[in-house]
Formats: structure tokens, C-alpha cells, sequence
């Protein structure tokens, strides 16, 4: 500030109605240098500060800014002096500009000088000093505000997300229930606690020539026509009955069951 003529009080606050009381200020005992005041009795914002006469005479003056600010609502205060210039804003929107002939006397210094932020009466309920508004953004800085939970001995961070007692899978679009065999593509798959575990499937060998074998589209495994095509191994459920047909086996559910042929529930 002493190297400057510009400078900024910045606050954001919510004053009870009726109630008067200090916003910041400079002050060595009895003497404050710069101090912002909103008084809630008469509606108004003041700005004291120190005046240097070219005599060396010190004075204490004080600027009004009449002002509802104690209506128990949040407010941005912001009070900026330029040289002999000063502009208060309320909420962001410029309230008042005032140019004075005198300038803020910028160049105090004292050993024992005190910075408030809040009310100046030491003996009042409304005090902040500014060390232990600083001791109370260090504590609230350390603190864990992320909290965790324990979830049947699990720690779960803050944030994270998870399924309880969801056992079916969702794969290719479709919707498997727990413990479900589906063939897709080439791969032999079974759904198990929500999670689809796959299998490449072992083609078997055939016995007729290359020319003469055949593919069908959405079938892994070529195979020869007219084969038993069972007895080469299938993936039909143990209540089930494989069939061959033409050019691949099909699963048929056995009386009494229902299902797929490869996945088969009693009734």
C-alpha cells in the first residue's frame, strides 16, 4: 500500500439487520488509519481514514455511502480508492464515486499494529481478527471433506459408484442373467456375478475335403454337410437334446424344461 495510491477492500458478507459493526480495519489502539464500517441503525456504509495536512497535522476523516447493507442477505462490498479518487460497488454494480481533496495517508507503520476483519471492539461478540480467521481456514483446509464410507468392509471414496446384488451381464446389447451360456461368435460365453467370462471355441477337425466345406453366416466353425454334427461335441445344456441338422446341430430344451437348449430352467 505504500508504494501504491491504488488500492481494493474486497469482502463478501451478510449483516444481521440493525446491527453495526466494522468490516475491516487498520488500526494501533485507539487510532484506526483506514477502517470500513457498516452501521445497520442508520443505513449506511463509512469509510474512515488518516489525512496528512501539509503542516504535518493528522486528521481523521470520513467518508458516508448511504447504504442498506445489514437486511440479513449476501453481499460483495468492494471499495476501491485511487489516489483522491474512491468508487464503492455493491453486488458487483458501481454505487457511489467521489473525488475528495485529500489523500489517504498510506505510510502508517507500528510495531503493534493490528489488522481486523470484523468488528474493532475487542469486547464485542462480533470479533474477527484476522490470525484467527487464519487459523480457521488452516484447520478447515486440513480437514478431510471428501469424506469416505465402509461398505461390508470395503472403503468406498467419495464419488464412487457401485452395483449391490446386480449378478446379470449385458453384452452385444442383450441382457444375461447369472449363471446363463450364450454362444457368441466364436466364443462360448457364461455369465457369472455380473461379469460375462468368454471362451474361444475349439473348432473341430473335419473329415471331408476343403471343397466340400461349408459356413453358415453367424457360425464360427465350418462344418460337412450331412455330418453328425453332435457327436463332434455341441454346447447343449445337460437338460437338453442335441439334433443335427442340414448344415449345424440345433438345442432343444427336454420335457419339463425351458429355455435356449443351451441354458435350460425346470418349470
Amino acid at each position: 500500500m505504500k508504494k501504491s495510491s491504488e488500492f481494493t477492500f474486497s469482502v463478501v458478507l451478510k449483516q444481521e439487520q440493525s446491527n453495526s459493526g466494522t468490516i475491516i480495519s487498520f488500526s494501533n489502539g485507539i487510532n484506526r488509519y483506514l477502517e470500513l464500517q457498516s452501521s445497520g441503525r442508520r443505513d449506511e456504509i463509512r469509510f474512515h481514514y488518516t489525512h496528512i495536512t501539509a503542516a504535518g497535522v493528522t486528521q481523521i476523516l470520513t467518508e458516508t455511502f448511504p447504504y442498506r447493507l445489514a437486511d440479513d442477505i449476501e453481499h460483495k462490498v468492494s471499495l476501491t480508492v485511487s489516489g483522491t479518487e474512491m468508487q464503492l460497488f455493491i453486488d458487483c454494480h458501481p454505487l457511489y464515486k467521489r473525488v475528495t481533496h485529500f489523500l489517504p495517508d498510506r505510510n502508517f507503520s507500528a510495531s503493534n499494529m493490528q489488522l481486523f476483519v470484523g468488528q474493532r471492539n475487542s469486547n464485542s461478540h462480533y470479533l474477527f481478527k484476522l490470525v484467527e480467521a487464519e487459523k480457521r481456514v488452516s484447520y478447515i483446509e486440513e480437514c478431510d471433506c471428501k469424506k469416505s464410507c465402509l461398505i461390508n468392509g470395503t472403503t468406498k471414496n467419495d464419488g464412487d459408484a457401485w452395483d449391490i446384488g446386480c449378478k446379470s451381464c449385458y453384452i452385444t446389447k442383450k441382457d444375461f442373467e447369472h449363471g446363463e451360456i450364450q454362444i457368441l461368435g466364436c466364443r462360448n460365453c457364461s455369465c457369472v456375478d455380473g461379469n460375462m467370462h468368454c471362451e474361444f471355441l475349439q473348432c473341430p477337425e473335419l473329415k471331408c475335403p476343403p471343397e466340400q466345406q461349408m459356413s453358415v453366416t453367424d457360425e464360427c466353425c465350418k462344418f460337412c454337410q450331412g455330418v453328425d454334427y453332435c457327436s463332434k461335441g455341441h454346447a447343449c445344456h445337460n437338460n437338453a437334446t442335441c439334433l443335427n441338422l442340414n448344415t449345424k446341430y440345433t438345442c432343444t430344451c427336454r420335457s419339463g424344461f425351458h429355455g435356449d437348449g443351451y441354458q435350460c430352467f425346470g418349470k
